[in-house]
């Protein structure tokens, strides 16, 4: 992964799980994930897999009846072993979130410029005024027009494009070294999906700020990220550059993602390809490898043994097959 640069975040054997009427349901199990200093990872998989629970427990908030154990570190610091005091000092400043929906996401009650000058406020101690000026300052920044009059405008006036501005706004007040993305174009039309990602690259490159962008759209990805991380069923099954991901992918679960993919499909084909079968769910995982039961060269060790992720000609790969 973008070797000559320093890891930024480092997560090792990351596991997420809940107790559910006496039993334990794992939803993220043994996830290592890399990001370097102002790289562009994408995190990308199936509704339901774990990308955005991975992203709460980077940024310390996982569901209240969730347990979290393994490392996540930050700069060289543990974040799992910080006090919440320490963590919500650092969330924000250092480590910021946007989150999938605008419309929740933003308080309804309070005006999209007091929700990102509150922020200013509690990291940088500045005054109401000071903090206004810097939103306003940053409201043109990310391309809202009439900042001033949209500083006191409460988030059911603004249109979603307008609302998913204002979040990343809020989330880049404070110059962060980390921004999580977490499906930032979710129901957004196509251009100013477009619009939106180019914002957030054109930010990362300027701030030289790191970007964990969760997606689902395949071919985003390819145009804005570095590195690929595919996760399924909770785990991470395949990571690598962005260009030898696309070229030659390599689990048998990304080849069948890329063969579904609507942009890749010739216009003469009129039904997509599908992965059979279904996601297992997390309360009933297989045996062996969670892909194994949809995998069309399943091999019998698969149904018996979990793969490691091991590197195949420079793809970190979880099959049996490259044993």
């Amino acid at each position: 992964m973008l070797a000559s640069k320093e890891p930024l975040l480092e997560i090792r054997d990351l596991n997420l799980e809940f107790q559910v009427q006496g039993k334990r349901i794992k939803c993220v199990r043994n996830l290592n994930l890399t990001i370097p200093n102002g790289g562009i990872v994408a995190l990308v998989g199936e509704s339901g897999c774990g990308k955005s629970l991975t992203a709460r427990a980077i940024l310390g908030l996982p569901p209240e009846n969730a347990s979290v154990s393994g490392e996540i570190f930050f700069k060289g610091q543990d974040l799992l072993q910080l006090s919440n005091g320490s963590f919500a000092k650092m969330r924000g400043r250092h480590l910021a979130m946007i989150f999938q929906e605008p419309m929740t996401a933003l308080n309804p009650v309070l005006t999209c410029g007091e929700q990102v000058a509150e922020v200013l406020q509690t990291h940088t101690q500045c005054s109401f005024e000071e903090a206004k000026e810097k939103t306003c300052a940053l409201f043109t920044q990310v391309g809202i027009p009439d900042a001033v009059r949209r500083f006191a405008s409460y988030p059911h006036q603004l249109s979603g494009g307008l609302r998913q501005r204002v979040l990343i706004a809020m989330a880049l007040c404070c110059d962060p070294e980390l921004l999580l993305a977490d499906e930032p174009t979710t129901a957004l039309d196509s251009t100013m999906c477009q619009q939106i990602l180019e914002l957030l690259l054109s930010q990362s490159k300027q701030r030289g700020m790191a970007v964990l962008l969760i997606s689902h759209d395949l071919e985003n990805v390819r145009a804005y990220a570095d590195m690929v991380c595919v996760m399924y069923a909770g785990s991470i099954v395949e990571q690598a550059p962005t260009h030898e991901f696309f070229l030659n992918p390599k689990h048998p679960y990304t080849e069948g993602l890329l063969l579904a993919s609507p942009r890749r499909i010739k216009s003469s084909v009129r039904r997509l390809p599908m992965i059979k079968g279904t996601v297992p769910s997390f309360a009933n995982m297989p045996k062996g490898c969670p892909f194994a039961p949809r995998c069309s060269c399943a091999l019998a060790v698969c149904h018996e043994e979990l793969p490691e992720l091991k590197n195949v000609d420079g793809h970190f790969v979880s099959c049996h097959k490259y044993d």
